[in-house]
């Protein structure tokens, strides 16, 4: 997979578990750890956070050079996240559209809260506070999409689903039929 196609993937993989970067699950017992990533998917992480989120790339640089046990799991965390939105985009391109840009407004939210905490203006606050609604009230329109989106997909399925349903109550003895022949021996493979 190119890397322009990867940078998407990473960074909603990034922003998801940005907030946990000094605190990385370990794997419970009896359960396997997550996957190791390759250098290559390392370092096309790493390129994609230099030029999308700047702090959060220096706060992963520093934890690469002091901590690299804490950065690796970091990263292995990732991985699950990594492959579930790398699924999402195969499968489901407008979803994983919107994935991404909900992420994006949720970094750009935390963001301007940071900035409103520290701002000591009065002037800059308002402007900030405006700011912030503007990027919540938008973030929540997208969620309220996402739903939406997942709702009419759902509907599609089960309208798919209850056609099988019908065609297999029609189909019903000659099914049954096969299905009893592949139990005997006599015919190898039925739709059961």
């Amino acid at each position: 997979m190119k890397l322009q196609y990867r940078w998407p993937l990473m960074a909603a993989m990034v922003l998801l578990i940005g907030s946990i970067v000094g605190a990385a699950p370990k794997a419970a017992p009896g359960k396997p750890s997550p996957p190791n990533l390759t250098v290559s998917q390392v370092n096309q992480i790493m390129s994609f956070l230099k030029q999308t989120q700047p702090g959060l790339y220096r706060k992963a640089v520093m934890l690469r050079k002091s901590d690299p046990q804490k950065f690796n799991l970091l990263i292995r965390a990732a991985a699950p996240n990594f492959r579930r939105l790398e699924y999402m985009r195969k499968y489901d391109p407008k979803l994983f559209h919107y994935t991404l840009e909900d992420l994006q407004l949720t970094h750009k939210s935390y963001s301007l809260a940071w900035q409103l905490r520290k701002a000591s203006d009065r002037g800059k606050s308002a402007h900030l506070q405006k700011e912030l609604r503007q990027v919540v009230t938008q973030q929540f329109n997208l969620r309220q999409t996402i739903r939406q989106h997942i709702i009419n997909r759902l509907l599609k399925r089960v309208t798919v689903l209850k056609s099988q349903l019908a065609q297999r109550s029609k189909d019903k003895h000659s099914i049954i039929t096969e299905r009893i022949k592949q139990l005997t021996g006599k015919q190898l493979h039925v739709n059961w």
